[in-house]
């Protein structure tokens, strides 16, 4: 088996592992939104086609793909446990926003340019979580931030080994990482 694809199974274990150890924190004895889960199931879906869609390359869109369906499966628990739907938030009006971009760039521009604006998306929805692990670090716990950080990473490095000039597939594993990481750092502080 080729380095890229023993990888994209670490890669991707590593990025399913962090949903099961922030799934277990998030859905003890919390309300469930089901409208965010279902926002970030579809983004994480247009994240990983437009990755997979530009790469044509499963082993670099391993992470994007497992990223999508233990989307699915949060949502599927969620829904199972009882969650309802609430209204959507400001920052998650603007990912949604974003994401119909996204689509829109996939289809008539580019996919790459696609996964950009998905890029940018996370981005902007992951400053309530830096505000709030920013105002109380245990408010998140590190390890799953540290996996996702991981899985991320490591996709960087299947990037690399199977590099085919187009320096733009670097921006997400290295986006991602960066934001991921953060929050874990933060989360580490007392």
């Amino acid at each position: 088996m080729p380095t890229s694809d023993v990888l994209a199974l670490l890669a991707s274990s590593a990025s399913l592992l962090s949903y099961v150890v922030y799934n277990m924190a998030a859905m003890n004895g919390r309300e469930l939104n089901l409208a965010t889960i279902t926002l970030w199931l579809g983004m994480s879906a247009i994240s990983a086609f437009t990755f997979l869609s530009a790469t044509g390359d499963m082993a670099k869109a391993a992470v994007p793909l497992a990223n999508m369906i233990a989307n699915a499966v949060t949502l599927l628990v969620a829904i199972r446990l009882g969650g309802s739907f609430r209204k959507f938030s400001t920052w998650e009006k603007r990912m949604i926003l974003l994401g119909s971009l996204a689509i829109i760039c996939w289809k008539l521009v580019n996919p790459m340019l696609g996964n950009y604006v998905v890029i940018l998306a996370l981005a902007i929805s992951v400053m309530p979580i830096y505000r709030k692990v920013i105002g109380n670090p245990l408010s998140e716990h590190w390890l799953p931030w540290a996996l996702w950080t991981l899985a991320f990473g490591l996709q960087g490095v299947i990037v690399a080994l199977k590099f085919d000039g187009h320096y733009g597939q670097f921006a997400q594993p290295v986006v991602y990482a960066a934001l991921h990481g953060g929050i874990g750092i933060l989360a580490l502080r007392k």
